[in-house]
């Protein structure tokens, strides 16, 4: 069946791609509205970034959920998915892009990733390449960008973004 996903205030809902009608609402799913929702890979699995930072991953049969990731000290302004890496990628008002190991199911590691992109703005947009590649953007548009090697001084190595 194909379906896709949407996020409103505090609940998740599945809907049929075909007729357009919902299949099934998860009511609650966070404590503070939903701010950002992505699949993984296999889309079984979804995960939403809240208006405190708490990120989660839920089943998306089910809704329950299945782990909590390291949190954000603000709201979680984006959220990516790298398929080919099973890295999760987050970006916050709190000027943090972090990249979470989500290789094991029970396992949760925050790995080594640049604190602050842009000096006293915050991380509002976040792109993620297989070749590990970061870019992101601050609320007043300064761009900071950078390869695997190093973003303002935070040395990211391919092992530590991709689980390789």
């Amino acid at each position: 069946m194909d379906s896709f996903i949407t996020a409103a205030g505090r609940n998740v809902r599945i809907w049929d791609s075909k007729t357009g009608q919902p299949i099934k609402t998860y009511s609650d799913v966070t404590e503070e509205p939903i701010i950002s929702l992505c699949l993984d890979d296999r889309q079984r699995k979804f995960f939403v970034g809240d208006a405190n930072g708490r990120i989660t991953c839920h089943n998306y049969l089910n809704g329950v959920e299945m782990k909590e990731f390291e949190s954000h000290d603000s709201e979680v302004t984006c959220l990516i998915y790298v398929d080919e890496d099973k890295c999760l990628v987050s970006a916050s008002w709190d000027r943090a892009v972090c990249i979470h190991d989500d290789m094991d199911n029970d396992e949760v590691a925050l790995v080594p990733s640049a604190a602050s992109l842009a000096s006293g703005a915050s991380a509002r947009v976040v792109a993620f390449a297989h070749s590990c590649a970061l870019a992101g953007a601050s609320v007043d548009w300064q761009k900071a960008r950078g390869d695997a090697k190093r973003i303002k001084g935070v040395c990211l190595r391919r092992e530590w973004c991709c689980g390789r």
